[in-house]
């Protein structure tokens, strides 16, 4: 009876030298994670900003994609234009009808995932883009 009292003690001491420890440990694993989640999206409750560098790797197309980042450059057409936006995990042109962006605003967008198929002697020079399908006002 004398030893289960004093293994019981001996572990709640170790216990509360490990308590700090383990606190810290699950605090920095939750700030991680929320680091490296991405934000709800502006335009549409529930629905997750795609990270534009996961688009680059992926060579399928999604039926909606929602961005967010910062216009970079911009590329006037007679109608409409393409975009520049650049993300934390990368950057992707965006081809929009209406009003282009300046360089250095922020943007949120919904859009089509595209590639065009560029052939020159038996080498692929593709290019994948996003084709604008809505803009959203982002979040300060």
């Amino acid at each position: 009876m004398q030893n289960s009292t004093a293994f019981f003690f001996i572990l709640l001491r170790l216990a509360k030298k490990l308590m700090p420890i383990a606190l810290l440990a699950t605090i920095a694993l939750g700030c991680e994670q929320l680091a490296n989640s991405e934000p709800s999206f502006v335009g549409k409750p529930g629905t997750t900003v795609d990270p534009i560098g996961e688009l680059q790797r992926s060579t399928s197309r999604q039926s909606a994609v929602y961005l967010r980042g910062r216009a970079i450059s911009t590329a006037p057409f007679a109608q409409g234009g393409a975009y520049l936006v650049r993300d934390r995990t990368g950057e992707i042109w965006v081809i929009a009808e209406q009003n282009l962006p300046n360089p250095g605003d922020e943007v949120a967008i919904a859009g089509q995932v595209e590639y065009r198929s560029i052939a020159i002697e038996g080498q692929e020079f593709g290019e994948l883009y996003v084709r604008e399908l809505e803009q959203f006002k982002p979040k300060k």
